[in-house]
């Protein structure tokens, strides 16, 4: 039985775990709820978020149609455990016809993630490298904070210089402009048109620009150096820690350094998560695919967690080499008016090869998914070139009826849309609107010249 409908403003607070919570009126009821008889009975209140917390990439008052996690949904979404009920496109509340109000508090993306996992019998947990990609992606602001990484001299230039090693702004500005992979020409003509933060219309983006916004967001830091007049070793000071009287780092001889500011340069170092060898766990690479998935779904509720580490609830569900395996992100986009919900779940690299393991690890992972309720997918995502044995690696996880792979390059990741380029080499259209767009390109691209190799039946 259904009465009647209408939109409420809500009033965003925090719960007592930091999440956000709304809380609202309830519009008029067509019936007298103030009667006596009403007293005993229950409505369900559908709630339909709307554009849901906006912005606000961790927590989210949207729900998955997943009618598994009703219980889930009670406990952290309502405060009863059995008065919440999934829906297609919101959330129904079991109450008391007579109530007036209604406070729902916000869910953990990555928790909520955890629970899809769960239905299927997979135990989800974020590792190292997830926490680290996450860390990242809040220092530059969200995904679309980290454009400037979409700029290969950006990248070059995190790699060529190790954390204890400096340069100066215009050594670093020569990096950035990098040269033309096709004509090995020094340019930035490629990226002046990317935005990686507002300007004047028509503007053009500069690698000065570029480096001003990187230190802007701490991936580096200011200092100066100097020569050492006891042990002549040369040091480096952050600005922080400028004084009229320095300490060597080497020595601990204690000088003015007044006598030898005249004409000094500042030096930068990497800073921050930037401040490790370990290639920030490759996080830039994930950063950017999610970034280009958020560029396609920006009009979706999208969600996504950085690197997990799986493996079955239950001993032999889910046939893992090593009895688990870690993937770089997982996606979830309900898809609209639709019961199934897409998943994407992927793999990325800097340059390291895309193993049999990895392979096989994700195939054993996506096949846990019923394929009634979930489109699952994979994605391979590189900072260079995929070899021909990593295609043809990769290929096997197509089947006949089946496709479900989906690679990216620089080709792709660089460009604001994903195809930009890539459809100047190929007769593709350079827009995508759902994986499926995305898993076609990647057959034609990829797949479509690695040779006669039979299709395989369907699994």
């Amino acid at each position: 039985m259904y009465f009647s409908e209408g939109s409420v403003l809500a009033a965003v607070g925090k719960n007592s775990s930091g999440l956000p919570q709304v809380s609202f009126q309830l519009p008029p009821k067509p019936f007298e709820a103030e009667e006596r008889s009403l007293f005993g009975e229950h409505i369900v209140t559908s709630v339909e978020p709307g554009i849901g917390l906006f912005g606000n990439e961790r927590a989210t008052i949207h729900t998955l149609h997943v009618p598994e996690l009703n219980e889930y949904y009670g406990r952290n979404y309502y405060f009863e455990w059995d008065k919440a009920r999934v829906e297609p496109n919101g959330l129904g509340i079991i109450s008391h016809a007579t109530r007036s109000n209604l406070s729902l508090s916000a869910l953990d993306v990555t928790a909520l993630i955890r629970q899809v996992f769960s239905v299927v019998g997979i135990d989800a947990q974020p590792s190292k490298p997830g926490l680290i990609a996450t860390r990242l992606i809040q220092q530059m602001g969200g995904i679309q904070g980290g454009r400037p990484f979409k700029i290969a001299g950006v990248r070059d230039l995190i790699e060529k210089y190790r954390p204890d090693q400096s340069f100066t702004r215009s050594g670093a500005i020569q990096v950035i402009r990098a040269a033309d992979d096709n004509t090995d020409k020094v340019t930035f003509d490629t990226y002046e048109k990317l935005y990686i933060e507002p300007r004047k219309s028509g503007s053009k983006l500069t690698p000065d620009a570029v480096l001003s916004y990187l230190l802007e967001k701490g991936i580096f830091r200011a200092g100066l150096k100097f020569d050492c007049p006891s042990c002549r070793l040369e040091f480096w000071t952050s600005l922080d820690d400028v004084r009229t009287e320095a300490n060597c780092e080497y020595c601990g001889h204690k000088f003015n350094i007044t006598p030898y500011l005249k004409d000094r340069d500042w030096a930068f170092r990497r800073s921050g998560l930037f401040g490790r060898d370990d290639h920030q766990e490759g996080a830039i690479p994930v950063l950017l695919t999610l970034q280009q998935l958020n560029t396609i779904f920006h009009t979706h509720e999208m969600f996504y967690a950085t690197a997990m580490e799986l493996k079955p609830k239950q001993k032999g569900a889910v046939k893992l080499k090593n009895g688990q395996c870690e993937t770089d992100f997982v996606v979830v986009v309900p898809r609209p008016n639709d019961m199934k919900i897409d998943i994407a779940i992927g793999e990325c690299k800097n340059r390291k090869q895309i193993e049999d393991q990895d392979v096989d690890n994700l195939q054993a992972i996506v096949d846990a998914f019923s394929r009634d309720r979930f489109n699952v997918y994979i994605i391979f995502s590189k900072l260079s070139q995929f070899s021909e044995e990593e295609l043809i690696r990769i290929r096997r996880l197509n089947t006949k009826y089946n496709r479900r792979v989906v690679l990216f390059t620089p080709r792709e990741l660089e460009p604001y849309f994903l195809y930009e380029r890539t459809a100047a080499e190929f007769d593709i259209k350079k827009y995508a609107s759902r994986f499926e767009d995305m898993v076609n390109v990647t057959e034609q691209v990829f797949f479509k010249n690695l040779g006669n190799q039979a299709d395989k039946d369907e699994n």
